[in-house]
């Protein structure tokens, strides 16, 4: 007589039930221990050039400004990929580099690359505002939707800004439609003789 393993579970339902739960138990507590190196915190290298030109159309930025950054910045050590938004009045360039690339180095070997080609630039545009880009994986955020493969993006924004700026801007689809209308301002000081800060 072969042995019927089914037909023994059903005749006596506890084994396979206390074998489930036992099996689930082990995996929780295994799962619960796993090493943090087993779910690595990531620094994944990405570097944002954002450069202002108050009035430019996107075709105008893209040939006297966006080109020159990204060619400037192609040459730089560890660059994976680079990518561009134009919108008016501003461009903004991304740049990857690979994972093994020490961030803050490269932060500085961009801000040296757009120092280089910073007079090739017209003379009318703002001063390119280079920095960090933190890319926080695996996390969940409310505010930034389904993150969990791409991540969520964090600028890293300057802390010890001190005066006032502000930015509005508009523009009009060169059909009519598609009006738009940005305000932007920054204000920042020290208190408590350099103590403090808001």
């Amino acid at each position: 007589m072969a042995l019927n393993i089914s037909a023994w579970a059903i005749r006596n339902p506890l084994p396979p039930v206390v074998f489930s739960i036992i099996l689930l138990v082990l995996g929780w507590v295994s799962f619960t221990k796993l090493a943090v190196t087993r779910l690595p915190s990531a620094d994944i290298p990405v570097i944002s050039v954002a450069v202002a030109q108050f009035g430019a159309a996107p075709a105008e930025l893209e040939s006297q400004v966006t080109k020159t950054i990204e060619d400037g910045v192609s040459g730089v050590e560890g660059v994976r990929h680079i990518s561009s938004s134009i919108t008016d009045g501003l461009t903004v360039t991304t740049i990857q580099f690979a994972l093994e690339t020490n961030t803050d180095r490269a932060l500085n070997d961009v801000k040296d690359a757009v120092t280089r080609v910073r007079s090739n630039l017209p003379q009318n545009v703002n001063e390119p505002l280079i920095q960090r880009v933190d890319v926080v994986t695996g996390g969940a955020s409310a505010s930034w939707g389904s993150d969990a493969i791409a991540g969520v993006v964090n600028f890293i924004t300057d802390k010890k800004y001190t005066g006032f700026k502000a930015n509005i801007s508009s523009g009009l689809s060169t059909y009519g439609d598609n009006a738009t209308m940005n305000a932007q301002i920054a204000a920042g000081t020290s208190f408590a003789g350099g103590r403090g800060h808001f």
